[in-house]
């Protein structure tokens, strides 16, 4: 039985090494250029005062002033006492920036390019291998892969034999067993991350099919992309602290975390969590006609289906922002790990075929 575990894990991490690298190094890029950095400049940013109550009329009308041509695509309503407002704004070349405003002084505190050029590129490496549907599949796959590979590195760990064994790496020894100790000491450290990211992945590069199985077909919701609203052209708009008013009547929340915007369907939409939803920010929406403050559909988490809960969770944990910075943090290294066990696990492989060819001399 161990033979073949450890041809399975050979010939599965053969194949998948490269894109699991590829995976690592583009996945802590993400964490730390689209959950990380803005915490941190949050953090960075503090007010002198209390978190009062913020005006977004104001802080639209100020953008309308300031930043004629630039596109509001969101505005991320500050979790903590003294941090700023987070704008999301795309210029006409499509290139997204986020200012940090301090709603209370209606002054802009920094202004953070997120959107360099590498950025889309990388995001769509990630998350569909520049391949659309098909690179979803073959991302589908590799998370079933990897969780074969972390599941059969499970079986051969060392430690099974001789427990101390199994975290020893020994420093004075050849580099062959330098390195098979440290596939075995990082395997046996992140498996349980490395299983989460496994299967979390599959689940959303399978979203499609998984959605379509288990989602009523008669399920309508509002769908927003990213499209936007033109700051210097909403003098139709109703206003947005009105809206958020008429959000909190109807819907009984008060945890309202961002302002999303739809152009091409003229919806505001605003996002709230309920107490029970693990993820910060919530997962529901509530939105409005942005030009006659119609209410057009409310989305509670609570009333989900569990398939709909379930995929809310394998956001949270694939994209490590359950508990904050520090969880972001180990994300981050986690993508390094990942390339670490994809270059200790390829080398040994490539001494056992040198050993091979070498004794069949």
């Amino acid at each position: 039985m161990r033979k073949f575990f450890l041809r399975v894990h050979q010939i599965i991490g053969v194949m998948v090494a490269l894109i699991i690298m590829v995976m690592g190094l583009t996945g802590s890029y993400l964490v730390w250029s689209r959950e990380i950095t803005p915490v941190v400049y949050s953090y960075t940013h503090q007010l002198d005062v209390d978190k009062p109550d913020y005006t977004l009329d104001k802080t639209v009308n100020f953008l309308t002033e300031s930043y004629p041509s630039l596109r509001l695509t969101k505005i991320v309503l500050p979790l903590q006492k003294k941090s700023p407002l987070r704008l999301i704004l795309n210029d006409a070349q499509d290139i997204r920036q986020e200012i940090y405003f301090d709603f209370e002084q209606e002054k802009v505190l920094n202004i953070y390019g997120r959107n360099n050029t590498y950025d889309p590129f990388l995001h769509r490496l990630h998350t569909e291998l520049l391949g659309g549907n098909i690179g979803k599949f073959i991302l589908g796959l590799l998370g079933i892969c990897l969780l074969i590979l972390s599941l059969t590195g499970i079986f051969l760990w060392k430690g099974w034999k001789r427990f101390r064994m199994g975290f020893k790496v020994r420093w004075l020894s050849k580099p062959q067993v330098i390195n098979y100790d440290l596939h075995q000491f990082i395997g046996i450290f992140s498996f349980i991350l490395v299983a989460n990211m496994a299967i979390t992945g599959s689940i959303l590069a399978f979203e499609q099919p998984i959605n379509k199985l288990f989602s009523p077909s008669n399920l309508e919701t509002v769908t927003v992309n990213n499209q936007s609203l033109m700051v210097n052209n909403n003098t139709n708009l109703s206003s947005l602290d009105s809206l958020l008013r008429e959000a909190k009547h109807i819907t009984g929340e008060n945890n309202f975390t961002e302002v999303k915007f739809v152009e091409e369907r003229d919806i505001i939409e605003f996002r709230f969590k309920q107490g029970y939803d693990i993820n910060p920010r919530g997962r529901s929406y509530i939105s409005f006609n942005g030009k006659t403050g119609e209410l057009l559909n409310v989305d509670k988490f609570s009333e989900k289906s569990f398939y709909q809960r379930f995929r809310v969770w394998s956001d949270v944990f694939h994209y490590g922002i359950l508990f904050g910075i520090f969880s972001m943090g180990v994300y981050f290294v986690f993508g390094f790990v990942l390339v670490g066990l994809s270059l200790t696990g390829f080398l040994i492989w490539i001494q056992k075929k040198k050993f091979f060819f070498t004794k069949a001399k």
